[in-house]
């Protein structure tokens, strides 16, 4: 029994002792851009400079950072900081999700399979949207499969995703296969998926309109 409750934690112990290594590596790298970028940013933000809206993405990513910052310092470590949290984090809804679906030992597997793949390990500490969004559409998932089965949790999986869709635009992308899954399978009917559907059109149209009010049409 204390095997099933904590074997978990010592895979997620691993994985973060393996994604802080060489937590302060400079961006030099393959994608590292991608921390320079969002970081400058982040550190515009604090210093007080022009504000940068950049278009293409959601905000949340930046944000982030600049909390991390905010609290450690600026650096890449506390920039790298972010990343590998949301990364540790999609591991333990990986294991809750497998272990609803396929048992215990499946749940324990599929995280330590997850944690050492050479993608994981890189990009699970990169300051850019895939490990956050990953990690934000992998516990919407979780909350939705407790939510279809049993009618609990719906809230958690309203904020949940509602934080995915402010991150990236990935997080769309898990909206047909909500949808699919509602047709297909027998859902409580108080569990809708209309918040899911409002919540998209505020952010594209709040989106939309914070990049024409800083970038112009």
């Amino acid at each position: 029994k204390l095997a099933e409750d904590y074997s978990i934690y010592l895979v997620l112990i691993a994985a973060t002792l393996l994604l802080i290594y060489r937590l302060d590596k400079p961006f030099i790298g393959h994608h590292d851009w991608n921390g320079a970028f969002w970081g400058n940013i982040a550190r515009n933000y604090l210093a007080g400079g022009d504000f940068i809206y950049f278009a293409h993405y959601t905000p949340l990513l930046p944000l982030l950072l600049a909390a991390a910052a905010l609290v450690f310092g600026f650096s890449e470590a506390s920039l790298r900081l972010v990343p590998v949290l949301f990364a540790t984090l999609m591991l333990f809804f990986i294991y809750k999700i497998a272990r609803l679906l396929y048992g215990k030992w499946v749940g324990i597997l599929a995280p330590i399979l997850a944690t050492a793949t050479p993608m994981f390990l890189y990009f699970g500490k990169l300051p850019d949207h895939e490990p956050i969004v990953t990690s934000l559409i992998t516990a919407s998932f979780y909350f939705f499969l407790k939510a279809a089965k049993h009618g609990r949790n719906v809230k958690k999986f309203y904020l949940v995703y509602a934080l995915a869709l402010i991150e990236s635009w990935a997080s769309f992308f898990l909206i047909p296969t909500l949808v699919l899954l509602r047709l297909l399978f027998k859902i409580p009917r108080r569990f809708s998926l209309a918040p899911v559907f409002v919540t998209a059109f505020l952010v594209i149209v709040i989106h939309l309109a914070a990049s024409f009010y800083f970038n112009g049409p």
